[in-house]
């Protein structure tokens, strides 16, 4: 038989794992660029930090989104499934409120920065909800464990470089 460290080797390089590693990324990415990072770009945007306080209820959408995470299993997007629709719309929609978010001077419209960061919580925490369902789904049940384990690497990296980059 087998070493037991080559099965374990094996789970971790599996299509599934490395999958998860993937949308764990994808899903901690926004998370930061939406908090501390937006803060700090802000601050050094010049903007007071009576206005950087309210940008603090970007994060919202993130302690709220168990109120629509129903609505993902009820509609079904019309192309790719339930899962992959949904894993599609979200991710484009985060991607493109991140550039938005670029394009946004936050001394001359902090207002519009504003609505746009809570746009892309917004997206990014349905994006969480749908990955969530979409690793459950994939996964076997002897693999769900390690499979968050690897998903919150994913999302611990993501939070790293976008902390050193926005460091750099």
């Amino acid at each position: 038989t087998a070493p037991a460290w080559r099965d374990t080797l094996a789970a971790m390089l599996s299509r599934r794992m490395l999958v998860a590693l993937f949308m764990g990324f994808a899903c901690g990415l926004p998370l930061l660029l939406t908090g501390s990072v937006l803060q700090a770009w802000l601050k050094d945007g010049g903007v007071s930090l009576k206005e950087i306080g309210f940008f603090a209820l970007a994060g919202l959408p993130y302690t709220l989104k168990f109120l629509w995470a129903p609505l993902f299993d009820r509609y079904v997007p019309p192309l790719l499934g339930r899962r992959r629709g949904w894993m599609v719309i979200t991710q484009l929609c985060v991607a493109g409120g991140l550039v938005a978010m670029a394009c946004v001077n936050p001394r001359i419209q902090p207002e519009v920065l504003a609505a746009v960061a809570l746009l892309v919580a917004f997206c990014s925490a349905s994006l969480d909800i749908v990955l969530d369902a979409y690793r459950t789904d994939t996964l076997l049940p002897a693999e769900r464990g390690f499979g968050a384990a690897v998903w919150v690497n994913g999302y611990r990296l993501a939070l790293l470089i976008a902390g050193t980059g926005a460091l750099l």
